[in-house]
């Protein structure tokens, strides 16, 4: 069987750690995050449901630029160091599936110059029905540090339920944000609150690198009406309370009898 891989690109020419070739240890270049929001494998959920995500990377640079490919886990350094050879090939992304009970979420690391080359799918699946829905694939640039909207958000009862999730793109900032829902043309909020975000961290390790891959995150879940009577639609502001923690955030609208997602993001 092919085992999943983390890929952590580089854009090194001819060089290798010094576990391989004896040279220089190769410091970690210049790295974007990118978060991928939902990485479970075989998760039981509501109403009998059960849920997987699965990921690809597509690296659209010279061949002749190498890139280093980490493999997910259960390796011991040094046979851990990179694999060479993935440009222009669709391969599987592997990831540290989330544990149930753990906050959502893993962190891929690009470097930064050839970060716009690096293209990533991610989708969720259900296996009562197998459906599919694509995710979003989330740049540190989409973060927002001053408060956002997520808008047209069909409410919770009986035939759907959402979920809120909100993630921070450092893992070392864990800070709180406040969740304020409004009817579709209301301007005082049915709900105000204040969630802390929070990571159970797991380090990708290698011999020649240690990377956190757990974004702090918190799941907000809404399964009974947030307007009595039920609105026609609901809009969620999201803002970061903590200073120097930008936050991105989307709600995902699960039917109940289906169990068919769609989503809600900010736009």
């Amino acid at each position: 069987m092919t085992r999943k891989r983390l890929i952590l690109v580089t854009a090194v020419v001819a060089m290798c750690s010094s576990n391989i070739l004896g040279q220089a240890t190769i410091p970690l270049p210049n790295m974007e995050r990118i978060l991928l929001p939902i990485t479970i494998q075989n998760v039981n959920g509501a109403f009998g449901s059960k849920w997987s995500t699965a990921a690809s990377i597509f690296i659209d640079v010279d061949p002749q630029v190498q890139q280093y490919v980490l493999p997910l886990q259960g390796c011991d350094p040094p046979s851990c160091e990179p694999i060479v050879g993935t440009a222009r090939r669709t391969l599987p992304l592997g990831f540290f599936p989330t544990q149930p009970g753990e906050p959502s979420g893993s962190l891929l690391y690009v470097q930064r110059t050839i970060s716009d080359h690096v293209f990533v799918s991610l989708h969720l699946t259900q296996g009562l029905n197998g459906s599919d829905t694509s995710l979003p694939v989330v740049r540190e640039h989409s973060f927002f540090q001053q408060p956002f909207q997520i808008i047209d958000v069909p409410d919770a009862g009986a035939a759907r339920r959402l979920t809120l999730r909100v993630y921070g793109i450092d893992p070392d900032i864990q800070g709180q944000i406040r969740v304020r829902v409004f009817g579709v043309s209301e301007t005082v909020p049915l709900r105000d609150n204040v969630y802390s975000l929070s990571n159970w961290q797991h380090n990708y390790t290698t011999a020649t690198w240690s990377v956190p891959v757990r974004p702090p995150s918190v799941d907000v879940q809404y399964y009974a009406p947030v307007s009595s009577p039920p609105s026609e639609s609901l809009r969620f502001e999201v803002q970061s309370l903590t200073q120097s923690m930008p936050i991105w955030a989307f709600v995902s609208v699960t039917d109940n009898t289906t169990q068919a997602v769609t989503l809600r993001m900010p736009q």
